[in-house]
C-alpha cells in the first residue's frame, strides 16, 4: 500500500533550511576561535551535518515544487517517488 506524504508547509521548510545554513556558518565561525584540533574536527562535522539537513530539505522542496511529491510504502519502502514499484 502506498500513501502520499502530506504536502509540507513550504515557507516553514524554506525558513528551516535557511536556519540550518546559518547554524552551519556559526559553527564554522566558532571553529576559527578554537585552538584545539580535536574540537576543530568536531565543529567541521557538526557544520556538515547542519548543511546536510538543509540540503535534504531543499531537495524535498524542489521535488515537491516540481510535482514530484514523494510516496512511501508504509510496509516496506519499496516504491519510488511516483508510487511505482522499485526493482529489487
Amino acid at each position: 500500500m502506498c500513501v502520499l506524504i502530506e504536502k509540507p508547509d513550504l515557507p516553514a521548510l524554506k525558513a528551516r533550511a535557511e536556519r540550518y545554513r546559518e547554524l552551519a556558518a556559526e559553527v564554522l565561525r566558532r571553529k576559527e576561535r578554537c585552538a584545539s584540533e580535536e574540537f576543530h574536527a568536531a565543529y567541521v562535522n557538526l557544520a556538515a551535518a547542519w548543511k546536510s539537513l538543509a540540503d535534504k530539505i531543499e531537495t524535498t522542496l524542489e521535488r515537491t515544487c516540481e510535482g514530484q511529491v514523494p510516496y512511501l510504502d508504509a510496509s516496506s519502502g519499496t516504491t519510488d517517488e511516483t508510487g511505482a514499484e522499485r526493482a529489487g
